[in-house]
């Protein structure tokens, strides 16, 4: 019996069994998309890939007498990648469902929660944690969560612990990946219309794939949102400290602030994102020998830093100088349809020296406009769809290994129909 028939039995014995709080509800997203130049710059002569990539969810929710669980089965796929074929026919893949999340709740008696497995993290403005919900896979994380929540106060402690498997002996992990991750988070309100958020994070990596020492790096930070009738105001500043993926020592800060005015039903308002980098022209061996490239650990890049996702992995698309992202918006919403259209300049933060390079590169590296569309067709169904297209300049083009002029006109198109729908509840 397959993984997925046997969810679908587990849902149906709980209907019967205990059918006073579950629900069943399923998620099917299909995305067309023609990428030419999409996260990397278009080449004259490149030919533009043409896809349809599809997420499909089935989430299982139940509650009753202070117990709450969730189990969520995914399988997500480009359309025709399968690795099972004939020469009659293409018959699937050997594996190809993932869980998504499969967690249990206890609400202990004096205001606590504990929850503890496969769960979903969104942490205020999500540029440190959070579900990345962009990608057909999304991001769920490996944790214990333990909230109090007194009136309109949270209060949140999240441990983890990861390995690649059931070992007999040792520790061993990739050091490419988060070996914990562990948070201590509060809000609260502030004044009217005003919230404030603190959260300390320690997260670690191991020195490298056959080390078990682990190398803290913390984070430090605050968010704050007023959200009122004539203006919507968010900002954050983290520092970070501790040590890096390789034992360095780390002080590191990103700041951003956003603003959006409503106008009848239109939005106006703009945002800066400040990332530090690395000097590279400043040779004080203090300087050198500590890390001031600020790490986005798990937070939202496709949203925050332009749809095109040229600055998913900051240390690599802005060759470790930081980024500063100036940003415009621009609005509109009326009964079931929504357009919003945003302009970004991007900078480096510090200089960067590429290889055999005696002066440092230009700091702009581009100017990306994002076209976004949103259409409710139904209350189960959403039709969105987006174009983007980017001007690079020449210290991007020399940063993804380009000569100057090299890159042609990078666009990206994609359409997407999201489809949720309840199966089955009884509360």
């Amino acid at each position: 019996m397959s993984v997925v028939q046997r969810l679908i039995l587990l849902g149906l014995v709980l209907m019967t069994v205990l059918p006073a709080q579950l629900t069943v509800d399923a998620e099917i997203r299909p995305r067309f998309e023609v990428r030419d130049g999409y996260k990397l710059l278009a080449v004259d002569g490149q030919i533009p890939a043409v896809l349809i990539s599809q997420r499909s969810r089935l989430n299982l929710a139940y509650s009753k007498n202070r117990i709450a669980t969730r189990f969520s089965l995914q399988d997500v796929r480009v359309w025709g990648d399968e690795s099972n074929i004939s020469s009659t026919g293409v018959n699937g893949d050997p594996a190809s469902i993932d869980l998504y999340e499969a967690w249990a709740e206890y609400r202990i008696p004096a205001g606590f929660d504990l929850r503890i497995g496969r769960q979903v993290f969104n942490i205020d403005d999500q540029r440190l944690i959070s579900q990345r919900n962009w990608n057909q896979n999304g991001l769920s994380y490996d944790a214990l969560r333990l909230r109090y929540a007194p009136g309109d106060w949270q209060f949140d402690l999240a441990l983890s612990l990861n390995n690649k498997q059931e070992n007999t002996n040792g520790n061993l992990y990739p050091a490419d990946r988060l070996k914990t991750l562990n948070f201590l988070y509060i809000k609260g309100p502030l004044a009217q219309q005003l919230s404030n958020s603190m959260i300390l994070l320690a997260t670690g990596v191991t020195a490298n794939d056959s080390s078990e020492v682990i190398y803290m790096r913390g984070t430090l930070g605050d968010y704050w949102h007023f959200s009122g009738d004539k203006l919507d105001l968010q900002g954050s500043l983290y520092y970070q400290f501790g040590k890096n993926n390789v034992g360095q020592a780390v002080s590191a800060c990103l700041a951003s602030v956003d603003a959006l005015i409503p106008v009848q039903s239109w939005k106006i308002g703009g945002g800066l994102v400040w990332i530090s980098g690395q000097d590279g022209t400043n040779s004080n061996s203090d300087y050198q020998n500590t890390d001031h490239l600020f790490d986005i650990l798990y937070g939202t890049r496709h949203s925050n830093y332009g749809l095109l996702d040229y600055f998913s992995n900051i240390p690599k698309s802005t060759a470790g100088g930081g980024l500063l992202d100036a940003c415009l918006k621009l609005q509109y919403g009326v009964d079931k349809t929504s357009i919003q259209l945003e302009a970004h300049r991007f900078y480096l933060v510090s200089r960067v020296l590429l290889s055999s390079d005696t002066d440092p590169i230009d700091k702009y590296l581009g100017t990306e406009f994002d076209l976004s569309l949103k259409w409710k067709l139904h209350p189960a169904i959403t039709l969105q769809g987006g174009y983007s297209v980017m001007r690079p300049g020449e210290s991007l083009e020399r940063i993804q290994g380009l000569n100057p002029g090299d890159s042609d006109w990078s666009q990206w198109f994609w359409l997407m129909l999201d489809v949720k729908s309840v199966l089955f509840k009884e509360t």
